[in-house]
């Protein structure tokens, strides 16, 4: 890309929406690293993971299945063999184009893959067209009903080509004992909306299934297959 595209593309106004289309599958490897800043175990789990996306019953919010299958499992760096694909995360939710996200839901809340960071990795795109170094955010409160805290996500939008933008983003939960907290950046497909490279830290977070229950570091890694 040119020095002269470059200056352009910064100041480009771009609008960023996810394309939902009944039937679509967006697939990705999906790697998660847990460490315990104890003890120094670690736990590395590979996940071959799709979106699925259903029919929209109104034009404004199509529901999306997430199923994440492990692929490669090892403990301490001992490889071992992952766990059945009947243990695999599905999650429920419906979603918008903008990636607003309702009433997100774990099949199986035992399940390796997790889903107690979920929500720290999710990117909403703001309703106006944004240009390169601006920086939006979202804050939702309590939920009564799930009991997760309040919590404040912000994005920036660094790069722009004619293909791909390229975010940074952090997230904290709020008025919590020990918030979760996470930061990193993603590369999102300009054509579709998704996500096709993301590299995160979140921070205090839990392994899914962990009965001891103890706060860990997670990198997520993401890329296409």
């Amino acid at each position: 890309m040119t020095l002269a595209l470059a200056f352009a593309l910064a100041a480009e106004p771009v609008t960023l929406r996810y394309r939902l289309i009944e039937g679509d599958v967006v697939r990705r490897v999906v790697v998660r690293e847990y460490r315990g800043p104890a003890n120094g175990e670690s736990l590395r789990v590979e996940e071959q993971v799709e979106w699925r996306v259903g029919p929209s019953g109104d034009g404004k919010l199509w529901p999306v299945e997430t199923h994440a299958r492990p692929v490669r499992y090892a403990l301490d760096g001992t490889e071992l063999p992952p766990p059945t694909a009947e243990l695999g995360l599905v999650l429920t939710e419906s979603r918008d184009v903008r990636g607003q996200v309702r009433d997100r839901r774990p099949v199986q809340v035992e399940a390796v893959g997790g889903g107690s960071a979920e929500r720290a990795l999710d990117i909403v795109y703001l309703a106006a067209p944004v240009v390169v170094g601006q920086t939006w955010e979202r804050s939702v409160g309590f939920d009564d009903t799930t009991r997760t805290p309040a919590a404040v996500w912000r994005w920036t939008l660094t790069e722009l080509t004619p293909t791909a933008a390229t975010l940074a983003f952090t997230f904290k939960e709020v008025e919590a004992l020990v918030p979760v907290t996470a930061q990193g950046t993603a590369r999102i497909d300009r054509a579709t909306g998704w996500p096709v490279e993301m590299d995160a830290t979140v921070e205090d977070t839990f392994v899914p299934g962990d009965e001891e229950g103890g706060r860990v570091s997670l990198r997520v890694t993401l890329r296409r297959p």
